[in-house]
């Protein structure tokens, strides 16, 4: 694994830490022809005003490591501590998917073996959110071969803190 790093010691500064960890990589790629895996780039820097949304971006749409590194100094100077930056999440589009199901069930029983499906199925997946509805039919009971239902819609709803 071959490490690129670049430190910044200022906010202004900071502004050239992605040019610089991009152009350093490039170079060290065609320089010893290797892998965008075999790469790690690390940002170091005491303010990271500037550089947490780029560098966030950056790394979710790089082929290389990219880590940030905050540092604390002392007024001489010297490091006082050293802590690893939490990239910003990706941004997502606050919309249920245009793709919607209906199960239809003849029993009460058989919708909740559904259920069951259907939330064994998203947790594999990695669903973080359902929409759905149970629904029972209430006049022809008799007659309707499939009285209950679940009407079914996966997404993503971003719930405030306060509710999540």
């Amino acid at each position: 694994m071959w490490v690129v790093i670049e430190l910044k010691r200022s906010t202004t500064s900071s502004r050239q830490a992605l040019h610089e960890v991009a152009k350093y990589t490039e170079l060290l790629r065609r320089e010893k022809q290797l892998a965008a895996d075999r790469i790690r780039a690390i940002i170091v820097s005491t303010d990271w005003h500037e550089l947490l949304v780029p560098v966030s971006n950056m790394a979710r749409d790089w082929t290389h490591d990219l880590r940030g590194y905050k540092l604390q100094l002392d007024k001489q100077g010297a490091v006082v501590s050293t802590e690893r930056v939490s990239l910003l999440e990706p941004s997502f589009e606050h919309r249920v998917t245009p793709i919607h199901v209906i199960y239809v069930c003849s029993t009460e029983e058989s919708r909740s073996e559904i259920w069951q499906l259907i939330n064994v199925a998203a947790k594999t997946v990695g669903v973080r959110d359902l929409l759905a509805a149970d629904f029972d039919r209430i006049s022809d009971f008799e007659t309707i071969a499939f009285p209950y239902g679940i009407y079914l819609a996966l997404g993503r709803i971003d719930l405030p803190k306060t509710m999540a």
